[in-house]
């Protein structure tokens, strides 16, 4: 297993925070869940890390993706990133082609998608480093088993869940144009999960007046960079609430 955490390019990811969020997480219990998984950027790095019995991911854009990682076959090859590669790739997307899935964070810029983010152009992963991250992602999505769902994250029955449990929230920005999804998440909704809450869990958000009012101040602040956020790239402050 390498070193460094593998991440995966997609808008908002948390693949450079991932080590610290996962070193502030619980480092076992019974199920790990995460209901807006994004790439799968902080489970590739907790499940190296952490030990749960089970572990679940929710998401209803990139549900796919994880099910093609998890089948992926050990002979898949990533071309070169070329404008025909992203063009020839994102027609085969629409026929819903498992190789075009597992391209398309490759392919796209900053991984925001074939629909909405046009082609990465070349400053990303080249082809021989993304196969190899594809690969580990791939192992570890099998060795854990992980249970991969696309539903809307308001129809998981959170009040099934225990003390033993922990839930992940990194949901859309609020008041964000975060591309990949919609402004429609319902953030006051999630703020009520939470506040309810019978399991454990971590919430990374920006300093926004509902979290601060509802509940209290971030336990961490972190400076971090955004490198796409339709103006250029800016310093944002990333915030941590948990309840344990």
């Amino acid at each position: 297993m390498p070193r460094r955490n593998p991440t995966i390019p997609y808008p908002g990811a948390k693949g450079k925070l991932a080590p610290k969020l996962v070193s502030m997480m619980p480092r076992s219990g019974g199920l790990f869940i995460e209901p807006v998984a994004g790439r799968g950027n902080v489970f590739y790095s907790a499940a190296m890390h952490l030990d749960f019995v089970k572990w679940w991911l929710n998401d209803i854009q990139t549900a796919p993706f994880f099910r093609a990682l998890k089948g992926m076959k050990r002979s898949f090859v990533v071309p070169e990133r070329t404008k025909e590669e992203f063009i020839k790739y994102r027609e085969l997307h629409q026929k819903g082609d498992v190789s075009a899935i597992l391209l398309e964070p490759y392919l796209t810029f900053s991984g925001g998608g074939y629909k909405k983010a046009g082609f990465g152009g070349k400053r990303s992963a080249n082809a021989l480093n993304y196969g190899k991250t594809l690969s580990v992602c791939s192992s570890l999505l099998r060795k854990n088993k992980v249970k991969i769902t696309q539903l809307d994250w308001e129809k998981i029955n959170f009040d099934k869940l225990g003390a033993d449990d922990f839930v992940f929230f990194d949901p859309p920005y609020l008041g964000a144009d975060v591309r990949a999804y919609s402004n429609q998440f319902n953030h006051v909704k999630m703020v009520e999960v939470l506040k309810n809450a019978k399991f454990k869990w971590m919430l990374t958000e920006y300093e926004q007046p509902l979290y601060l009012n509802e509940l209290g101040q971030p336990c961490e602040r972190l400076q971090v960079q955004l490198a796409c956020d339709g103006i250029g790239t800016k310093r944002r402050v990333e915030c941590i609430w948990k309840n344990y």
